[in-house]
């Protein structure tokens, strides 16, 4: 009789984690035998930006956001401007790095210095066109908890003659 109630505790000590476990589980045997990692998304979105001439220098203000996750930095942004016709202006950078939690949106600077020899075509297309519209294409380094993370970004702004106070 000692033996048949010490088998059956045996088996029930055993049998308990494994039925406790498939019930949390929702008696998925194939979850709870290989459960799966989803990462948590991350997501930047950046509005289009405001302009302020400096000199030789855009200075490009906008609103960055994140639609991820999980908290992030962006820690650099450097891209290459260029006109329609492929005409490469300058270089922007990021000013600061930033850093947003998760669904915050903060306001980023970025400044692009104009090529000496890119100057005169942007006056040119301004004078002719009225506006021009510029292309910063390059990279966006991001710290996600412990890790960088490098990605491409694209952004599309017109600068009209106004803003540099140039006369079509």
């Amino acid at each position: 009789m000692v033996k048949i109630a010490m088998t059956t505790l045996s088996i029930i000590a055993f049998l308990a984690p494994i039925l406790y476990g498939l019930s949390e589980g929702g008696w998925d045997l194939q979850a709870s035998l290989f459960p799966r990692y989803i990462p948590p998304t991350v997501g930047l979105e950046m509005g289009k930006p405001t302009i302020k001439v400096d000199g030789l220098s855009l200075i490009l203000s906008l609103q960055a956001t994140n639609t991820g996750e999980v908290r992030l930095s962006i820690l650099s942004m450097n891209a290459l401007a260029y006109a329609l016709d492929g005409v490469v202006l300058g270089e922007s950078r990021l000013v600061q790095t930033v850093t947003l939690s998760e669904g915050e949106s903060k306001t980023i600077t970025m400044s692009l210095i104009l090529r000496e020899d890119a100057i005169q075509k942007l006056l040119l297309y301004l004078k002719q066109l009225g506006h021009v519209t510029i292309s910063l294409d390059g990279e966006v380094h991001l710290k996600i908890f412990s890790s960088t993370v490098k990605a491409p970004f694209s952004i599309s702004f017109t600068l009209s003659a106004s803003d540099l106070g140039v006369k079509p």
